[in-house]
């Protein structure tokens, strides 16, 4: 049998449905889907503050990676006294320690008032104790969002080489930008729809990372609103959210930190040519090649500033290595000639300034005027090297 429906059920109903879904809240946590709660084990502790004041942590670890040590995504919270347990805190902990990224997570109960007192207070928990935790005290990512940045950035940055190894700011800024560092790569998110002074604020942030050479992510979500993890349920909020996860895998990633590391050694060396400081330069490159020790390009600028402090012999060695690795033989092989003529070794020289000219080597008239080469210049070898009708 047919019931009557009221015309007040039939118009609320109309209204509902031209209304669309309900929108998105903080408290709905991410627009990603989470891992299986499964995956990860979290556990509680109280750290006792250096103040006698006692401070919640939680430490989230994917179950698969059993007791090794992991680094760690330190949730940064000083704006609220219930933030750890915020759906954003939670999601974001789930999210990362779930993703077989092999990455562990620390939250903690901060309070705004004492917002980077606690960010040192846990950071010293990480180092001290986090290690009995599964944690690897000396590799931290600091992840903030909206104000707490204000706090986060700044923290990361007194810490950089102190266990901070980067850096997540998540549409926030300080009030005044900081002098950014090389040696913490920063992932910035911004959202276009925010406040438009944030937004300069963030810019800003940006740019200050590009003067300072610092590694540098920057995500602008045009359509973006505040909170953008927690209210658009987009492809690109979602795409955002994944870039984040692979920055904090890579750079908390020990190989990465090396490659960061030696990126900012030749960043240290060319200043110190740009000022003549050849000792510098050979320090910073010494650095930079322990790394990566096959790299030609950084050998052969090791070889010119040993060449401009005076210790041919050593710069010899570097053109040497230059030509094995096949990295521009005819020049690598004529300042090879150049060092060995300066240490002493007119035979080695020559045999080198005749390889150069094999290799392509063809400015007869820069060689006979060479300083460098002042000691070879009467050799009938040398004479008949740099003869123009050769």
């Amino acid at each position: 049998m047919l019931q009557a429906i009221s015309l007040t059920t039939v118009l609320l109903n109309s209204l509902l449905m031209q209304a669309g879904p309900r929108p998105r809240t903080f408290d709905d946590g991410l627009v990603v889907p989470l891992p299986s709660e499964s995956k990860v084990s979290a556990i509680d502790v109280v750290h006792e503050t250096d103040l006698g004041t006692e401070m919640p942590v939680r430490v989230y670890r994917p179950r698969a990676a059993g007791t090794a040590p992991l680094p760690v995504v330190l949730l940064l919270n000083a704006s609220r006294p219930d933030l750890m347990d915020h759906p954003q805190q939670v999601g974001w902990s789930r999210l990362i320690a779930g993703s077989d990224l092999g990455l562990a997570v620390v939250t903690h109960e901060g309070r705004m008032a004492n917002g980077l007192l606690d960010g040192e207070e846990v950071l010293t928990w990480i180092r001290d104790h986090g290690p009995s935790h599964g944690l690897q005290g000396d590799n931290v990512c600091v992840w903030s969002c909206s104000g707490n940045v204000q706090m986060g950035l700044p923290l990361a940055l007194q810490h950089v080489g102190r266990g901070v190894t980067c850096a997540v700011a998540y549409y926030g800024a300080p009030p005044t930008i900081p002098k950014l560092s090389r040696g913490l790569p920063l992932f910035v998110a911004r959202a276009g729809r925010d406040s438009a002074n944030l937004n300069r604020r963030i810019a800003a942030l940006a740019v200050a990372a590009v003067e300072a050479d610092a590694p540098l992510e920057f995500h602008h979500y045009g359509m973006g609103a505040h909170g953008f993890d927690l209210l658009d349920d987009t492809d690109e909020s979602a795409r955002i959210i994944h870039a984040t996860l692979a920055f904090m895998k890579a750079h908390l990633h020990r190989d990465t930190q090396r490659e960061v590391s030696a990126a900012a050694a030749v960043q240290r060396a060319a200043e110190c040519e740009a000022r003549q400081d050849w000792i510098g330069a050979i320090d910073a490159y010494d650095g930079a090649l322990a790394t990566r020790p096959d790299d030609a390009q950084w050998t052969f600028r090791r070889g010119m500033a040993y060449l401009s402090a005076d210790e041919p012999a050593a710069a010899l060695a570097d053109f040497r290595r230059c030509g094995d690795l096949g990295y521009e033989l005819a020049s690598s092989r004529y300042n090879a000639a150049c060092a060995a003529a300066l240490a002493g070794e007119p035979v080695v020289a020559l045999d080198l300034l005749e390889a150069a000219f094999e290799a392509g080597f063809s400015n007869q008239a820069a060689a006979r005027s060479d300083a460098d080469l002042a000691s070879l210049r009467r050799d009938p070898r040398f004479v008949a090297l740099t003869t123009d009708d050769r």
